[in-house]
C-alpha cells in the first residue's frame, strides 16, 4: 500500500512540476495522533453507551478497539490518557462480568505506569480494590484503597474503606 502512495505522489508532483524534476516522496502509514485519538473517544463513547444499556460484551469490544486504535502511537500524555481512560473501561466491564483476575490486570497498567493522572491512578486502585476484595485479598484491597483515597479522597471509597476495615476486624480471616 505504501508503495501505491509512493507511486501517486510521485506521478502528482512530475503533474504539477514537470517532468524534469525527480524527489523522494515519504509517505507515512501511521495515523496521526489526534485521528488515532478521536477514533478511540468515538469507540469508548459507544462503548459508554452499550455498558449503561447492560451489554457488557459489546462494550468490551468497543473498548478494546478503542485501545487497538492507538497502538503504535508513541508514549505521549494524550494518548496515555486515551489509553488509561480505556484500560478503565475494560476494568469496569471486567468487575460486572465476574472476571475479576482480568480486571486487576487492566487496573495495574494504569497503577504502575509513572506519571498517570490523580483521578486515573485513584480509580484504577479502586477498581483494582473491588476486584482484590472479590478474589478474597483482602489486606491489597485494603492497602489498594486507602492509597486511592490518600490520591482522591471520595466518599464512595471511604465507606468501601470503612467496611472492609469493619468487615476485617470482626473476623474475616485474609487469605
Amino acid at each position: 500500500m505504501a508503495d501505491k502512495k509512493l507511486v501517486i505522489g510521485v506521478v502528482a508532483a512530475v503533474g504539477i512540476l514537470g517532468a524534469g524534476y525527480v524527489f523522494w516522496c515519504r509517505f507515512s502509514t501511521r495515523k496521526s495522533i489526534k485521528i488515532s485519538i478521536a477514533e478511540s473517544t468515538s469507540h469508548r463513547s459507544a462503548g459508554n453507551l452499550l455498558y449503561k444499556k447492560g451489554d457488557l460484551d459489546e462494550s468490551l469490544t468497543k473498548y478494546m478497539k478503542a485501545l487497538e486504535v492507538l497502538e503504535g502511537q508513541p508514549d505521549i500524555e494524550s494518548v496515555l490518557e486515551a489509553r488509561e481512560k480505556a484500560q478503565l473501561n475494560c476494568a469496569a466491564v471486567y468487575l460486572g462480568q465476574g472476571r475479576y483476575q482480568d480486571a486487576v490486570r487492566a487496573c495495574s497498567k494504569i497503577i504502575v505506569r509513572t506519571g498517570a493522572a490523580p483521578e486515573a491512578l485513584s480509580k484504577a486502585l479502586y477498581r483494582r480494590a473491588q476486584a482484590l476484595k472479590e478474589l478474597d485479598r483482602k489486606e491489597e484491597a485494603i492497602a489498594d484503597l486507602e492509597e486511592a483515597n490518600r490520591i482522591c479522597p471520595d466518599k464512595e471509597i471511604e465507606k468501601m474503606l470503612a467496611q472492609m476495615r469493619e468487615n476485617y476486624k470482626w473476623g474475616e480471616v485474609p487469605n
